[in-house]
């Protein structure tokens, strides 16, 4: 109605389940994963291609999908399709391919090849699965005879993902991250991420409200427990007393709890994390970009907290300047 040119539609397994997509014809579908839940209750890779195929009906006769290829089950999935397909990747990519040239800082390099041409590509956020992200666009731009070198500066000129392994600037001797990572799943790709940028140990300070299920809990735990050097459990939006509970279950997965410390108050948890953190990384995870109420009443977000702790960290005391002569006058520190 506003007569906007496109629309992008991030579909979830539950959304295919309940036809959420009915009706909608699409021009492409990027296929990103087929792998199955780990979960009691989570979908199996054939089921999720079941599902993925009932959508696929929707595709116009011009449309083409894009392949995740180094997804095996997307990669096998696609084998079975007989609508044009174009797969991407950065180990098993066919039509669009990414090399992986260089990491450093939170940058890193690619060098894509689309058909016969070949151009770096640098990225101003971490992660293999952002890498992707970027050659699907890029994939988006060759299937549709789009100019690829604008398209490689198109991405390039993006600096940020609110809430997607966000980086928080004024962080500088001690990089901080902001990940939606509500799922163990996803937190175990930005911890990964992280590494493979030589960050340090990590400090996750992670949101265990009513969005995580039973069936995740100890396998978040998990998670933390291998791949990050220091944890506080937060939560957002329950009381105290169940945020205490449903720690318990968490910690049921750790096998180092001494590394974990449980403070509800997320605000109060981030400025703990900014003060004790003198080396490594801060990924605050489970939020994103939703914001929370504080115990002030107060929305805030976490970049707002972050750069609020950051800032009162940052702070230099004053202090008076002292001389090796007396003062010739009366000083608010020193007098005769």
């Amino acid at each position: 109605s506003q007569g906007a040119p496109a629309a992008v539609i991030e579909v979830n397994p539950a959304m295919l389940y309940n036809h959420v997509t009915a009706g909608i014809e699409f021009d492409l579908v990027v296929l990103t994963s087929l792998r199955p839940g780990q979960f009691a209750g989570s979908p199996t890779s054939q089921q999720l291609a079941n599902l993925t195929q009932n959508c696929l009906k929707n595709l116009k006769p011009h449309g083409v999908v894009l392949a995740n290829n180094d997804d095996a089950h997307v990669a096998s999935f696609c084998e079975t399709l007989d609508c044009p397909v174009a797969a991407y990747g950065l180990d098993a990519g066919k039509q669009v391919r990414g090399k992986r040239l260089d990491r450093a800082g939170g940058q890193q390099q690619v060098l894509a090849i689309a058909g016969n041409l070949m151009m770096p590509l640098t990225l101003k956020i971490p992660g293999d699965h952002v890498a992707r992200a970027a050659l699907a666009a890029l994939t988006a731009s060759w299937v549709m005879d789009l100019s690829i070198p604008e398209a490689i500066a198109a991405i390039e000129s993006l600096e940020t993902i609110p809430g997607r392994m966000q980086r928080v600037v004024s962080a500088v001797d001690v990089p901080l991250f902001i990940d939606q990572a509500q799922t163990p799943d996803r937190l175990a790709v930005a911890l990964h991420a992280l590494r493979c940028h030589h960050f340090g140990p990590a400090t996750v300070v992670m949101d265990i409200g009513n969005h995580l299920p039973v069936s995740w809990r100890q396998r978040l735990g998990e998670v933390l427990s291998r791949h990050s050097h220091q944890v506080i459990l937060t939560a957002s939006d329950i009381c105290p007393e169940a945020a205490q509970s449903l720690a318990m279950d968490v910690l049921g997965g750790c096998n180092a709890p001494e590394r974990v410390q449980v403070i509800p108050d997320r605000q109060a948890a981030i400025h703990w994390a900014v003060r004790h953190t003198q080396q490594g990384c801060i990924l605050l995870a489970g939020c994103g970009v939703n914001n929370c109420v504080n115990r002030d009443g107060e929305e805030i977000s976490d970049e707002s907290v972050a750069k609020q702790a950051i800032s009162q960290c940052n702070q230099i005391p004053s202090l008076p300047k002292l001389s090796i002569f007396p003062p010739s006058s009366a000083s608010e520190f020193f007098s005769r």
